[in-house]
């Protein structure tokens, strides 16, 4: 079976779930059926299609080059972004048994840091927002060790989507899009 005809089979397989609400509680399920959600393989194809290696191997690629094509795409904008509209229709709701003890320890006390916060002065939370943001990094990078998010990035993103399910955060796709303008401004000048 080729690439082609794999896509298409994702696609039907994942149809009749795309069309309906539904919670997930296992990240692993969420990313599995974003990944084959057709939205995402669009977006991957897409993407494919522009790269030289694809031109020259066409659906014969190597299975290792499709890796790190894969593995790049699920770093780009385009990826995240697909990951919140998927996140509208299917929200990754919490259940501590679907996480290691690890992982567990660095959330909770993320959560408690964003409790804390709430109650301190604008001042104070300058300091505490750096920290916030590293406990936020330490909870995705054990993510990434557990195995469940391919990178610290989509780890991040999972982390987030469970603190808006318990109400420490609040959705927001377009943070990313000012982060990145800030980063662009600040890099400028």
């Amino acid at each position: 079976m080729n690439a082609e005809q794999i896509s298409q089979a994702e696609i039907a397989a994942n149809e009749s779930l795309e069309t309906q609400e539904t919670d997930v509680i296992d990240p692993t399920v969420f990313l599995d059926g974003y990944h084959s959600s057709s939205e995402c393989v669009e977006a991957y194809k897409s993407r494919l299609h522009d790269l030289p290696a694809y031109k020259k191997h066409g659906d014969n690629m190597p299975d290792d080059l499709k890796k790190l094509v894969i593995n790049e795409f699920r770093k780009t904008e385009k990826y995240k972004q697909g990951l919140w509209i998927y996140l509208e229709k299917h929200p990754l709701k919490f259940d501590e048994t679907k996480y290691s003890k690890e992982f567990l320890e660095k959330l909770k006390s993320y959560w408690q840091l964003i409790k804390e916060m709430d109650k301190i002065s604008r001042e104070k939370n300058i300091d505490s927002d750096r920290e916030r943001s590293s406990m936020h990094t330490r909870a995705a990078e054990q993510l990434v060790e557990d195995g469940v998010a391919p990178s610290a990035t989509i780890g991040r993103l999972i982390v987030h989507f469970l603190s808006i399910d318990q109400s420490y955060d609040v959705q927001d796709p377009a943070r990313d899009e000012k982060r990145l303008a800030a980063e662009a401004s600040y890099q400028r000048g």
